[in-house]
């Protein structure tokens, strides 16, 4: 078969690409609608189908021009370079320690962080109450699963404290609006060494965390889909404090780890028993005790110390 790309002034010669970025990352389940997106986007997948995208653009139209490359062949001129730090730096889009760490960049890793922001920025943030963040385990092949959720109680990153090196194949995903604190690492790594009872919460978080991750790897490989649904509905309503979750049966599959098909059932049935209402793009918790009955024991398992933490956040707190 044929294919004919043209346009309104003749027939496609090229087109210029841009492979998406960390932009795509921060988008959240009220946005969708907004953006006219049906569900949720996912770094890893978007950008691997948008190399399948490029390839087939390249065998119809024969050229295909990513922004990164061209910016990277404008910035193989030092004088260039330079200048767009500058300019960058006069409008306060880049501080000044970063435009002096750019500097001594290669063109190419230059090009990589002006087009995609991918330089690390080195902060650690604190979600607020009603904010919710997925941290997601993905594989090469681009399957992934949630292993984890931070909510107000919580922080990430916390490798940015703890170690040097940051972890490979995971991401965090924010789910809902909310506000964030963010805090330079540096500034929390000094707290963390001088600020014993700062760094005891900090620890005492992070092993709670890993409780977390350890229960819902049991979960995932011993619990029926529509118990770890329960669960996790019974966690994401106790982190945003809404009965209403804006959630799709896709968005639902990923976080679980499983086939689309299999969260519609277990998305039923619950709905059957009456425990939450299902409508597009959203489920809404209408009986919580009868949520927590249709749950596995992880629910419980979870929240317990993360109860105990938080109640001692909140003294801690009104103690000044």
């Amino acid at each position: 078969m044929r294919l004919n790309v043209t346009s309104e002034i003749g027939r496609l010669k090229s087109v210029l690409v841009h492979l998406p970025g960390r932009e795509i990352d921060v988008m959240v389940p009220p946005m969708m609608t907004q953006l006219l997106f049906d569900d949720i986007l996912y770094g890893q997948v978007a950008r691997e189908e948008h190399r399948r995208f490029q390839q087939i653009i390249r065998f119809i139209a024969g050229e295909v021009y990513d922004i990164q490359d061209l910016l990277e062949e404008v910035l193989e001129s030092e004088k260039v370079r330079h200048k767009i730090i500058r300019d960058l730096s006069r409008r306060k889009i880049l501080n000044r320690r970063l435009a002096v760490s750019l500097r001594d960049q290669s063109p190419g890793r230059l090009a990589e962080v002006l087009i995609k922001a991918d330089e690390n920025p080195d902060f650690v943030f604190f979600p607020h109450t009603g904010a919710l963040v997925s941290i997601i385990r993905s594989t090469e092949s681009g399957s992934m699963v949630e292993v984890g959720v931070i909510g107000g109680e919580g922080v990430f990153h916390v490798h940015s404290f703890l170690t040097q090196t940051p972890p490979t194949g995971t991401e965090a995903l924010v789910q809902g609006e909310g506000r964030f604190s963010r805090v330079k690492a540096s500034r929390i790594k000094d707290l963390f060494r001088s600020n014993e009872p700062f760094r005891e919460l900090l620890l005492e978080y992070t092993s709670i965390f890993l409780d977390q991750v350890t229960q819902n790897a049991v979960c995932n490989r011993l619990h029926p889909i529509e118990q770890r649904l329960a669960k996790w509905l019974l966690i994401v309503r106790e982190r945003v404090g809404n009965e209403d979750l804006q959630l799709t049966h896709d968005f639902l599959a990923h976080m679980l780890g499983v086939h689309r098909p299999g969260v519609s059932i277990a998305v039923n049935a619950l709905a059957m028993d009456g425990v939450i209402e299902s409508r597009r793009n959203h489920i809404i918790v209408r009986d919580v005790e009868g949520l927590k009955s249709k749950s596995c024991e992880c629910h419980a398992s979870i929240n317990a110390r993360l109860r105990v933490f938080s109640q001692k956040l909140v003294k801690r707190s009104a103690a000044g």
